[in-house]
């Protein structure tokens, strides 16, 4: 199974895993930012349009791998693209396991010790 077809599985499934829990997930394109996602809440429809508060969202770039590794390859330059927004931004690793499934999620915030080695 090479990278790419790992790729497009795993940015597949996170589509489809937003489409299950109600999140909306939209691409942007092109795709030169390292953005694979924006994904948004659906926002709280309890109060008027002047009080409502924006709807929430964050950023997220989906890597894949192959279960048992233990390694992922982010450009330096999307990853700085996503540290430098003013969104919560996501790095999210789907594992493919040898049915070319997603055998589980690993999730990475851009926070705190992630910020620190990408802008370092």
């Amino acid at each position: 199974m090479d990278d790419d077809r790992i790729g497009t599985i795993g940015q597949n499934e996170f589509f489809s895993l937003c489409e299950r829990e109600r999140l909306y997930a939209s691409r942007p394109e092109p795709d030169r930012t390292g953005k694979d996602f924006i994904v948004e809440w659906k926002p709280d429809e309890g109060n008027g349009f002047d009080t409502r508060p924006p709807p929430r969202k964050c950023l997220v770039q989906v890597k894949s791998t192959r279960l048992g590794s233990r390694q992922v390859r982010v450009k330096l330059s999307a990853a700085e693209w996503l540290a430098k927004d003013l969104s919560p931004a996501f790095f999210i690793c789907a594992v493919i396991d040898e049915a070319e499934t997603v055998d589980h999620y690993v999730g990475y915030h851009i926070a705190n010790v992630w910020l620190e080695r990408i802008l370092a």
